[in-house]
């Protein structure tokens, strides 16, 4: 999933810092809690100011991997939890949901879980190829 994300985003890169949440399934529906509270705790903090340190790669053969540089600041990121609902053999469709609406959908739902087609009204829809 990672992969055709990050594609995407390198041929179309957002106007703002933005931070995600990626997301998978294969069935017809995910669980509101498959979002884990440390994830909305940072996706939050990445809004108001968040430092991240970047970890030190381990080295192979006294080369280790090149890392851009060693931490940084995100503040004032929109934050968004991304949802692939995967369908065999048809067209990848991400729904980019911004945090604050997926915090309110779950905090309103009866369910333990929501499927795709509840979440057209509130998500951004990218056809990926």
């Amino acid at each position: 999933m990672a992969g055709f994300w990050n594609k995407h985003t390198k041929k179309y890169p957002p106007k703002r810092t933005e931070t995600y949440e990626m997301k998978f399934t294969r069935t017809k529906s995910i669980r509101y809690d498959a979002v884990a509270v440390h994830q909305v705790f940072y996706l939050e903090k990445s809004n108001s100011g968040l430092y991240y340190k970047i970890p030190d790669m381990a080295s192979t053969d006294g080369y280790s991997a090149k890392k851009p540089f060693d931490s940084l600041w995100l503040i004032d990121a929109v934050p968004f939890i991304v949802v692939w609902f995967y369908k065999p053999r048809r067209m990848k469709v991400f729904h980019k949901i911004h945090l604050l609406d997926f915090l309110n959908m779950r905090d309103r739902a009866i369910k333990k879980s929501f499927r795709e087609e509840e979440i057209g009204c509130i998500s951004q829809q990218i056809f990926i190829t």
